[in-house]
């Protein structure tokens, strides 16, 4: 059950990311068309050319340089948002639930999230380092943009994820899960515990069977009845009288 809420909650995730990013982009390509028309009605200059779309692209390196510095300090203040967030929400969780912050660890979702901020923030640091006075990585340039654009773009459904993975119901059912799964590797796994104390009766057996010889008569001279002087002098008391 929790398996099949875990896929719907991402699910619904990726669709609400994905719908404000598009939203974003169409928005920004809607005006930018409208801004290029306008500017070339007017009989104004620009180095863009006819097609607004090839005209964004066409980056000057100087221009460029500022933009491509700055999208490092964009993705680690997100990054650096984000993180605070979830850690004052999963610590106020912590204090009724126990494990909550080992679970929200382990989950795919948060893991994946993490890993591509910093991803981001790895690719617009060395992109930064990248422009030269005379030479723009355009295709990197636009996957930065790209992934700058993603991060500002998660974060919202990203938090409703987080608000919906900390839910009580959700905590007790992954609790529960993770229960029955450690129950049914018992079954079919032995346990630490148990190897152990097989190994230890294993031992003792050795070691009783590698006692020397002077001891196992020992002990059977303990375990076994009177000794035979005390039947002797019991038979010559007798006959005596």
């Amino acid at each position: 059950m929790i398996h099949s809420g875990n896929t719907e909650a991402f699910r619904m995730f990726a669709m609400r990311a994905a719908i404000l990013a598009c939203s974003a982009i169409a928005v920004f390509w809607l005006f930018y068309a409208i801004d290029f028309g306008v500017h070339g009605a007017l009989g104004a200059d620009t180095n863009a050319g006819p097609n607004p779309f090839l005209g964004y692209f066409t980056f000057d390196a100087e221009s460029v340089n500022n933009p491509a510095t700055a999208l490092t300090g964009i993705n680690a203040a997100i990054f650096g948002i984000v993180i605070t967030v979830c850690s004052i929400i999963v610590q106020l969780t912590a204090d009724r639930y126990t494990g909550v912050a080992g679970l929200f660890l382990r989950d795919r979702t948060n893991m994946i999230v993490a890993a591509y901020y910093v991803i981001a923030c790895v690719v617009s640091l060395w992109l930064s380092a990248s422009v030269q006075p005379d030479y723009v990585p355009l295709i990197t340039f636009v996957l930065a943009l790209s992934l700058t654009t993603g991060g500002i773009v998660l974060m919202v459904p990203y938090f409703a994820y987080v608000f919906w993975f900390l839910e009580p119901q959700n905590l007790i059912d992954r609790i529960r899960r993770g229960a029955l799964e450690i129950a049914g590797k018992a079954l079919w796994k032995p346990s630490r515990f148990n190897r152990a104390k097989r190994r230890r009766r294993s031992s003792m057996r050795l070691k009783n069977s590698r006692t020397s010889p002077a001891i196992r008569f020992q002990a059977k001279t303990r375990s076994s009845p009177a000794p035979q002087s005390m039947h002797c002098a019991t038979w010559r008391s007798n006959t005596s009288a």
